[in-house]
This record gives structure tokens, C-alpha cells and sequence, in this order.
């Protein structure tokens, strides 16, 4: 089925949107709200944390058909307050259901190659565990194509809703993004409390698996690092149905993350703002960050080789929000990799997926260290130079 996540305010507006989409709709199932979704896995607390973001907004996903007549209806849709009454239009934002990208490496065991050592003393790891810190404070989600072979310490499954949370007995990957992952967090960070969260067995996670996941690791896992070695291109082209700039959409995933961010230190007494450690893309270009590291809630992560340079491949942008730091990711020339800190079947893997885990594995040594500081924040303090400084954010993250 098509569907399209909107985006509806928590007002009178919002509430005639709501009862327009039930009335529309001939089954339940043409509709879903982001707390259903997570009310039908046993056990989740999501759906009781999530009912509190009412205030602000709520998240549905409709079939794509419904979508459209709404649409039709309310031509307020993506509109700014009215000066008078503060009131929004009838939806904030509609979007297709997305697919992120991932850089899905082969599938089998991946295996640790030279560069990897290299990236580990850049990183300055070594220094960590040389004073018994291996990360052991840090909790950290990674919302991927799970994991297999890998030690983890809880394993949430998207894909199988009747026995979502299997533990991580039931973990498995089909792809090997989340394994190979996985693997260097563990490399970095051994004794991080690691959950993986399978939300695709393809080389991309659709958004609405995107949206539930990321309420799971902040609300079940309770995870304050979440790994989002995933992107999707800068969105360009108006909208065709509501002649939305390209800037007035993707608002469904920034507005969930910044409530997350703000909920999880009232949900959670002593816990601090969760971190969404966001790969920067892999085309190259200074076209701007793929989304979610283009919204500045996010950790943004671009990839350096070994010489502290920008990878080739490392999407950077004339806007740069200042919560953007880089991290090893490897190397290519001419569209083959010269750099790779793992491989697989004779093939070997390089990224911004890759900086996005060391990054992560990073911040759990901090947290170790620093049990109340915002690791956003502190990741773009942690930094060596890194070339050339105007595309390349704070530097280079490592532990010091």
C-alpha cells in the first residue's frame, strides 16, 4: 500500500483533519497513527510516552489515495500561523513514505582490515581503554538492518510485529549494514549497552519504519545515542500536490526528533537529551546534507581518510549547521575504495555510515567519562583539525 505520513497540529485545525481522515477512510487499516503502530507491539511503552506529544502534533500514515483528497480539501496545508489567531493549517506537512538509503556492504562476516587500526588511534581509543573505559556507560540504539553474530544486549524487530522484541537471541541481518556496523561500535566501545533495531532486510528503511523506531530506542531501549547510518537526499523540487518549498518538508521526522529530545529528560530523571548521530551522505557533493543530518537537532557525521581530509565521497554543503563533526569513514578514487577499515567477500566497505558508527562508539567513551554533559554538544569539543576546515564542521571527533 502507498502511503503518505502527515504531519497534523494539536488544534481545532488538526482535529477536523483527524475526523475528516476517519470519515474518509472504508477500513482502519487505511489509516495509522505512529501510537497504534506502536500499541500493536507487545509490551512496547511507546504508545504511552508517544500520547503525550499531542500537545504539539500528532503523526498518521494514510493510504496514499485518502492522502490526496485530503490534500484537496485543506489547501492550508504547510501554512505558517495566521497572525491573528497563532493557528496553523489544517496539516503541517505531508510527505511520501520515504525510503532512506543505507550503503549496504555484501552480506556474510565482515572482517576487520589494516585501516581499521589506523582510524582506532586517530580516534584515540587506545587512550580510553588504556584507563579502563570501554564505554560502559554509553547506551546506544542502532536503527538499521539488524544485526547477526554481533554481541548486542537487546534486539527490537520492526519487521515481525507479533514478536517485535525477541531479545537479542532472535537478532539477525539480511543485508549486513547492521552487522558490519555493530561491529566497529563494539571495536570502539566494547561494553556499551548496544540495542539493535531492525527496521528493513533491504538496502533502505522506509520512513514510518524510521518514525517508530526512533520512539523505541529513546522510549524503550532508553537509549541516549541513536546510530542513523542512513540518508535521504536532499528532498529538491517543489511539492507537487501542496507547491511546498523543499525547505517546508521532511517536517514529520525533525518534529519527532526534536520532541524526543526535549520529552526523554522529563520522561527520564537524570537522563540526558538523547543524540542522533546522522550520517552526512555519500554522493560527494557540497549539495547539502542528506536528511535527518541536515536538521541541526541531529550530530551531523562526514567521513575524513586517513590523512584528516574530506573522503571524495563525503557529502558536505554551503550550509553547514554547527552540531557537524567527521569521523574515519575510508577512501575512494575513481570509483574504487583505497581505504576501507572492514570488508567482506573480497569486496571492501567504505562510507559515511562507517564515520556515523566510530562516531557513535566515541560518544559512549565520553559518556563513560561524563555522565551529565549533552554529547551533542560535547562531540564538537572532542575534535582534532580536519581538512579543509570549511567543509569539515568542528574537526575530527576523538576521545581525549
Amino acid at each position: 500500500m502507498s502511503e503518505i505520513v502527515l504531519a497534523l497540529p494539536n488544534s481545532t485545525a488538526g482535529a477536523i483533519a483527524l475526523d475528516t481522515i476517519r470519515n474518509r477512510s472504508e477500513r482502519s487499516r487505511d489509516y495509522s497513527y505512529l501510537t497504534e503502530l506502536s500499541r500493536s507491539l507487545p509490551g512496547s511503552l511507546s504508545s504511552e510516552y508517544l500520547a503525550q506529544f499531542a500537545v504539539t502534533f500528532h503523526l498518521v500514515s494514510v493510504r496514499e489515495e485518502i492522502a490526496d483528497a485530503l490534500i484537496r480539501d485543506f489547501l492550508g496545508l504547510h501554512s505558517a500561523p495566521e497572525a491573528a489567531s497563532g493557528e496553523r493549517g489544517h496539516i503541517l506537512s505531508a510527505e511520501p513514505n520515504w525510503d532512506f538509503e543505507l550503503c549496504a556492504p555484501p552480506g556474510g562476516v565482515p572482517v576487520l582490515q589494516p585501516h581499521h587500526t589506523t582510524y582506532l588511534a586517530q580516534l584515540q581509543a587506545s587512550q580510553a581503554h588504556a584507563k579502563g573505559n570501554f564505554g560502559a556507560s554509553g547506551r546506544l540504539a542502532l536503527i538499521d538492518t539488524g544485526t547477526d553474530g554481533v554481541a548486542i544486549d537487546d534486539f527490537y524487530d520492526l519487521l515481525n510485529p507479533a514478536t517485535y522484541h525477541p531479545g537479542k537471541s532472535g537478532a539477525t541481518d539480511k543485508v549486513g549494514h547492521g552487522t558490519t556496523l555493530a561491529t566497529l561500535i563494539r571495536e570502539v566501545a566494547p561494553q556499551c549497552n548496544l540495542t539493535a533495531i531492525r527496521t528493513s532486510d533491504t538496502a533502505a528503511i522506509p520512513l514510518w519504519h524510521l518514525l517508530a523506531a526512533m520512539a523505541i530506542a529513546v522510549i524503550d531501549a532508553q537509549a541516549e545515542i541513536i546510530n542513523l547510518s542512513l540518508g535521504l537526499p536532499n528532498i529538491t523540487g517543489t511539492c507537487t500536490r501542496c507547491g511546498a518549498s523543499p525547505a517546508a518538508r521532511g517536517f514529520a521526522l525533525e518534529y519527532l526528533m526534536k520532541a524526543l529530545r526535549r520529552m526523554a529528560v522529563q520522561w527520564f530523571p537524570g537522563a540526558q537529551p538523547p543524540t542522533f548521530v546522522a550520517a552526512t551522505g555519500n554522493d560527494g557533493t557540497g549539495n547539502g546534507f542528506f536528511l535527518p543530518a541536515r536538521f541541526d537537532v541531529s550530530l551531523a557525521v562526514g567521513s575524513v581518510n586517513q590523512n584528516g581530509q574530506r573522503s571524495t565521497f563525503s557529502t558536505y554543503g554551503t550550509y553547514q549547521h554547527s552540531n557537524y563533526v567527521m569521523a574515519p569513514g575510508g577512501e575512494k578514487a575513481g570509483g574504487a575504495v583505497t581505504e576501507s577499515p572492514i570488508a567482506d567477500n573480497n569486496e571492501s566497505y567504505c562510507g559515511t555510515s562507517i564515520a556515523a558508527a566510530y562516531a557513535s562508539g566515541v560518544l559512549a567513551l565520553l559518556r563513560t567519562d561524563n555522565s551529565t554533559a549533552d554529547l551533542r554538544q560535547l562531540a564538537t569539543q572532542k575534535v582534532s583539525a580536519a581538512a579543509p576546515a570549511s567543509v569539515c564542521g568542528s574537526g575530527r571527533i576523538e576521545y581525549s
